[in-house]
């Protein structure tokens, strides 16, 4: 999952799996905050730290990832292939 910040464009990577289970997030009214749907817990989209609810004091994995544009990308991995599924975000909200 990526989250990203617009007002400092910090981006974050993170695993949504955790304890044997698959988080799946919704907004939480700012950039710095989400909520898993299955608990109703918040996190804090920085750090990847559960702040409040039944998770609370847990942590998601952070999986290293760059921000960069394609162009710049194509032009030093020109053997990359980019992945484009329209549909990909719909499936995640059922």
């Amino acid at each position: 999952m990526l989250t990203f910040d617009p007002e400092t464009t910090e981006a974050h990577c993170f695993s949504r799996e955790i304890e044997g289970g698959t988080l799946v997030f919704e907004a939480e009214g700012s950039a710095s905050r989400m909520r898993d749907k299955g608990t109703r817990s918040v996190w804090d989209a920085e750090s990847g730290r559960c702040v409040s609810g039944e998770m609370k004091g847990r942590e998601l994995e952070e999986i290293p990832a760059i921000v960069s544009f394609r162009k710049a990308w194509m032009t030093f991995h020109p053997d990359s292939r980019m992945i484009d599924d329209p549909g990909a975000a719909d499936r995640q909200r059922q």
